[in-house]
């Protein structure tokens, strides 16, 4: 299920880049298109966080940034215990 959500997340990523060149390129940008980019940037965020892509100290490094996100997810997440994430 994980590997599921990383596909749909790289999906979402190509298409909101998708939608970013359009705009670039024209400048226009209606209000469903942007109702469906924020739409897309969002469900992208949630799914990012149930997988472990992104976590609440966001902005900040750790070891794990530099994987493959197909390996970090099939390793279960970060390289840290939950408690150590939370600062425990």
């Amino acid at each position: 299920m994980e590997r599921a959500f990383v596909r749909r997340v790289a999906f979402m990523q190509c298409q909101l880049e998708d939608m970013e060149l359009a705009y670039m390129k024209t400048g226009a940008c209606g209000h469903e298109e942007r109702l469906e980019y924020q739409r897309l940037a969002n469900t992208q965020s949630r799914l990012m966080k149930k997988v472990g892509l992104l976590s609440a100290t966001s902005g900040q490094r750790d070891d794990d940034d530099d994987l493959d996100p197909l390996e970090y997810a099939a390793r279960g997440g970060s390289r840290r215990s939950h408690r150590e994430r939370l600062g425990d």
